[in-house]
């Protein structure tokens, strides 16, 4: 990711869309992502599967809780309520580009990402999306993995919205 975000910087990229290459994310909603960067109104957006019931495909019942567990930390840590945390249908604008060229995570990017831009005082929105159902590949969180992801992921989004930011 954090390649696909240097280039766009030394591209000079206005915008840079980010998403899965599983076949989830619906392409037709890239206008939607992007008018609020072009418009000046956010600095960075996120496609939802669970707002504005857009989506028919919601994910599973143990992941959807997981998904509501990692929403109430970063509502803690940064008083934003995001409620599709592991989205990887997002957009960026320049300096957010920046942000993830110099510096990107590589464990729990997309909560902690949030959290980062939101302690820095960026302009985050989540819009409503359609989303389908995994054409290939598996989640990267199944079975007894999914409580230790849990324990880590929370544990991050604490560490990162208790850092300071200048």
């Amino acid at each position: 990711m954090q390649t696909g975000y240097r280039y766009a910087l030394n591209h000079q990229y206005d915008v840079a869309i980010q998403f899965d290459g599983d076949g989830q994310h619906d392409v037709s909603y890239v206008k939607k992502l992007i008018e609020p960067i072009l418009n000046d109104e956010k600095d960075f957006t996120i496609g939802s599967r669970f707002i504005e019931n857009i989506s028919g495909f919601k994910t599973s019942f143990s992941r959807r809780i997981g998904i509501k567990v990692l929403s109430f930390f970063i509502k803690f840590t940064s008083g934003f309520r995001l409620y599709d945390t592991t989205s990887g249908f997002r957009a960026s604008n320049k300096a957010v580009i920046k942000e993830f060229a110099n510096d990107y995570p590589i464990e729990y990017p997309e909560p902690i990402t949030v959290v980062e831009l939101l302690k820095k005082g960026y302009r985050v929105q989540e819009l409503g999306v359609n989303m389908k159902e995994r054409l290939k590949g598996h989640s990267s969180i199944h079975s007894w993995k999914e409580f230790y992801y849990m324990i880590n992921v929370c544990f991050s989004i604490l560490i990162v919205g208790l850092r300071r930011y200048k």
